[in-house]
């Protein structure tokens, strides 16, 4: 029996130690770039968290010692709980950026109740309300959202991040978004020493918040002219991803997938194609780069079949190139829109980015 215990022993500090982070792995993960973003992420969200809690010693020892138990035990059952999906690496990497994303509210529970009534208002300002001010849903139309020089294109910049119905990390998770996935920005919620951007959901309808350190902003030559605004303005009606698309229209009348070798990318990449009634989308690598419209009923913007060629020009200036068939504006390298004129009046159009 004795044996029996100290075998069931030595099995469970093995377990244990399979999964668990020694000092000498964790200096060795900081060599992948991911984990040591994300571990300075978290440094940053501790340095902050603390100084939310400057008013109170008591609390700020509190959130030391929570940490501490994070870092002896909690990481590694944050990770093992991801690690049969992904790499030891990245499990550990999508532990600590939760932790990261986590520490505001793990900071504001060690608040003391009645004593640090300013330090508890700049915690309780990130979730702040204020009616009327983003009107593009009833959840944002009651949070404060900068939406000046917005929308914007976005790139995720971490793996596993994590959307969310607010811009808090109790609100309700919606999805998710890995490194290099693109969407559009509608606008940014500030927090204190931080903030969350408001985007356009790129799988479901709807919206949704993403904390602002794992997004790159992409500010193109051509950010706020007319052509940038009408690329956002597509991406948001077509939908940015195949996915966002069905989730807009339903079902295609056809779809057609294929791999194809890309120069400019040194790499094969997936191209599908969706085909609507009087619409089709293409997407390069996940992300639309072609629209044509051939009917009416759908639009570029203020653009439709049957504007004229008059109105044209004045939404987006004179063309680039004219011929026979219709105008073109070339609004970035290997990139433009094509609009087909018959009597005077638009009757095709087309949005188009070039890969080699």
């Amino acid at each position: 029996m004795r044996n029996k215990f100290f075998a069931a022993l030595l099995m469970v500090l093995w377990c244990s130690s399979a999964y668990a982070l020694s000092d000498a792995e964790y200096k060795k993960m900081l060599n992948d770039k991911e984990f040591a973003q994300a571990d300075r992420q978290l440094r940053q969200a501790y340095n902050r968290a603390l100084n939310t809690l400057k008013d109170s010693k008591a609390a700020q020892e509190k959130l030391r010692t929570d940490q501490r138990k994070w870092i002896a035990s909690g990481r590694d059952e944050d990770a093992k709980a991801v690690m049969g999906r992904y790499s030891r690496v990245r499990a550990y990497t999508i532990a600590t950026r939760a932790r990261a994303e986590d520490l505001p509210d793990i900071a504001k529970k060690y608040l003391p109740s009645s004593t640090n009534t300013a330090a508890r208002e700049a915690i309780r300002s990130a979730t702040r309300t204020r009616r009327n001010t983003a009107p593009q849903n009833t959840a944002a139309a009651e949070i404060d959202i900068n939406t000046e020089g917005y929308p914007m294109l976005g790139v995720c910049n971490a793996s596993n991040v994590r959307l969310r119905e607010g811009p808090d990390t109790k609100s309700e998770i919606i999805g998710s978004v890995n490194d290099g996935d693109s969407f559009v920005l509608l606008g940014v919620h500030y927090v204190p020493q931080s903030a969350w951007y408001y985007i356009d959901h790129p799988q479901k309808k709807g919206t949704a918040y993403i904390y602002a350190p794992y997004v790159d902003e992409i500010h193109p030559d051509d950010l706020g002219t007319a052509g940038y605004k009408l690329r956002m303005d597509l991406m948001v009606y077509y939908g940015i991803t195949p996915e966002k698309a069905k989730a807009l229209f339903g079902k295609p009348l056809n779809e057609e997938r294929e791999s194809n070798y890309y120069e400019g990318a040194g790499r094969e990449m997936e191209d599908v194609t969706l085909q609507y009634p009087g619409f089709n989308l293409h997407y390069l690598d996940g992300h639309i780069n072609h629209i044509d419209v051939t009917s009416y009923g759908h639009s570029f913007g203020d653009i439709s079949i049957g504007t004229s060629r008059a109105d044209l020009v004045r939404i987006l200036g004179n063309p680039t190139g004219e011929g026979d068939e219709g105008v073109t504006y070339e609004i970035s390298e290997g990139e433009s829109f094509q609009f087909e004129i018959q009597n005077g009046k638009v009757s095709a159009m087309e949005w188009n980015q070039y890969m080699d």
